[in-house]
This record gives C-alpha cells, sequence and structure tokens, in this order.
C-alpha cells in the first residue's frame, strides 16, 4: 500500500505481524522475552533515535514525517523481535516444525510458479521496479533479497540433521537442494558468493568434509556453464555493469557520510540526498532510499555513533 507517490510503503503482511506482536503483549503470552537480545536491541534503537533527532534540520518537516514513519516502524521490528524468538521457543517441537516448513513450502511454490508463469517484472517498471528477465525473484521483486532468503533456510535446513531413516536421508537431501537451486536460479552473484563462503566454513569446519565444499563449487560452475541464458544482461554472469554501477553507488555513499561523520544525515534521509549531495525526493525508486550495502546505510544515516 503506497502513499505520496511511493514515498510511503506499508505491506499487508506488517499488519498481521504486528497484530500479532500486541496480541502476545496484551495476553502476556511474552515471558521467554529474550531478555539477552533484548538490550543491544534498545541500544541500536536509541542510536537510530539519536542520529535522527541530530538530523532535524537537515530537510524540510514534511520529509521528516516520512522518514519519521519509517525510523518507528524499523524500531518496531527491531524491539518485536525478542517477542518472535521468545514465541518460537515456546512452541512445542512438532508445531514449531510444522510452522516453518509449511512456510518453507509456501515460498517454493511461490518461487517457482513466479519463474514459470511470470518471468520478468517488465509490466510493473513504472512504478520503479527492475525488470529482472528470466530470473528469479519471487514475492520479493527483488533477486538479491530472493536469494539472501533462499541461502538462509537452505542453510538454516542444513543445520537440522535428524536422518532416521533412508527415506528421511533422501527428503533432507532434496528440500536443502530444492533451496539451493533456487537461490542459484535467481542468478545473484552475491548469492553464489556467499553461499559457497558459508558452506566452505560449514563443511570443512562442522561436518569436516572438504568433499562436500568442492561438489558445491563444482555445482555452480556446472550451473554457470548449462544454465538456461535467454535474452537479458540480468542473466549474464560475467556483466560488469552492475559491479561499476555498486561501486559508483558505494563512492556516493562515502561522500555524504563525510559530510556528517558522527551522526550521519539520519534514518531513511538518505532519499533525499542520494548521488547528487543535495536534497531530492527519490520517491519514484525503490532503491532511493538506499545503497546496496546494508553496512553503508548504517554508516549514512547513523554515522560513527
Amino acid at each position: 500500500i503506497s502513499f505520496n507517490s511511493q514515498e510511503i510503503n506499508l505491506y499487508l503482511y506488517e499488519v498481521v505481524y504486528f497484530g500479532w506482536i500486541l496480541y502476545l503483549i496484551i495476553t502476556g503470552r511474552n515471558k521467554n522475552l529474550q531478555k539477552n537480545i533484548t538490550q543491544p536491541l534498545l541500544v541500536l534503537s536509541g542510536i537510530l533515535v539519536l542520529s535522527f533527532t541530530a538530523g532535524l534540520g537537515l530537510v524540510s518537516s514534511s520529509q521528516n514525517g516520512v522518514a519519521l514513519l519509517y525510523l518507528l516502524r524499523l524500531s518496531a521490528y527491531i524491539l518485536s523481535f525478542p517477542y518472535a524468538v521468545g514465541f518460537f521457543k515456546l512452541l512445542k517441537p512438532k508445531p514449531k516444525q510444522l510452522f516453518l516448513h509449511l512456510g518453507f513450502g509456501a515460498l517454493f511454490v511461490t518461487g517457482i510458479t513466479q519463474y514459470l508463469l511470470y518471468p520478468n517484472l517488465r509490466n510493473l517498471q513504472y512504478l520503479g521496479w527492475d525488470p529482472h528477465q528470466s530470473r528469479l525473484f519471487g514475492q520479493f521483486f527483488d533477486t538479491s533479497v530472493a536469494g539472501a532468503v533462499y541461502g538462509l533456510v537452505a542453510l538454516f535446513l542444513l543445520s537440522e540433521r535428524n536422518l532416521q531413516s533412508k527415506r528421511e536421508s533422501i527428503f533432507f537431501y532434496l528440500t536443502r537442494t530444492a533451496f539451493f537451486f533456487l537461490g542459484l536460479m535467481t542468478y545473484s552473484r552475491g548469492f553464489m558468493v556467499s553461499i559457497i563462503g558459508t558452506l566452505g566454513v560449514y563443511f570443512t569446519m562442522i561436518l569436516k568434509s572438504s568433499k562436500l565444499i568442492l561438489f558445491s563449487v563444482a555445482v555452480i560452475l556446472l550451473f554457470g556453464i548449462f544454465s538456461p541464458k535467454p535474452q537479458g544482461e540480468g542473466v549474464n554472469l560475467l556483466r560488469t555493469s552492475t559491479l561499476e554501477s555498486r561501486v559508483e553507488d558505494y563512492r556516493s555513499g562515502l561522500n555524504l557520510w563525510q559530510r556528517y561523520p558522527l551522526f550521519g544525515v539520519g534514518y531513511n534521509r538518505i532519499r533525499y540526498f542520494k548521488d547528487t549531495g543535495e536534497i531530492e525526493n527519490r520517491g519514484e525508486s525503490h532503491a532511493g532510499a538506499s545503497y546496496h550495502s546494508s553496512f553503508l546505510i548504517m554508516l549514512v544515516t547513523a554515522g560513527l555513533v
């Protein structure tokens, strides 16, 4: 749901999620609140509020209003996290497994359905989305985000080793491999680099098997050679245009940070400074309020603090 020329976006799942968190708080079903992670999250929210307050004079009151809405939303996510973690720790193993695997199944089905029936986002380019021709982006409308989610699911499933029969063993490898291939079909090179790095650590240091990491590298190389390559720059794994654009993106972020090194410009004010260093409305672009690196986003918005 978008307002003010897409400057403000609200997602329907957030209504459900925050409603559920509010229910947990009101009914007192938060007894297992994860206090060990609550304190650093409170500190993080406090720093973001401090940097936001320090930069109130940098933009107009209406622009501050937009930025404040996103700061409140981010803080709500941060502060609700211990409640969500505590709730799932209280669940019995079977309901927890059922909930997670139903969610993972939905991710898989929507991803495959999108790739087969909705191969690009060209009809939504006028709304600021990249076309992502012949790439798997699922319900995320972004291949990098989709690759990150599929990779995290694959790694989570990989860490659940409960093989008591041959049938479970086959199912174990099928589910993990399925999300691994979903990640590959995003053609996100960030996914490929990060999954190889993570699997390298997991296989060599935890499972003590260097053969598995060699197998994973071989799979990715074979995918690069034999994967379907229809028209479009996005499926070219040797493309350089995105590398050049990201280097320029990082340079732009560092230049802006140097102007406000201590407290930054405040959360979600990037859209008003990006590229030129001047106040500018970037509401029409889905990348207008961020940089390609989440670390750089934090540096620019919250500064050294």
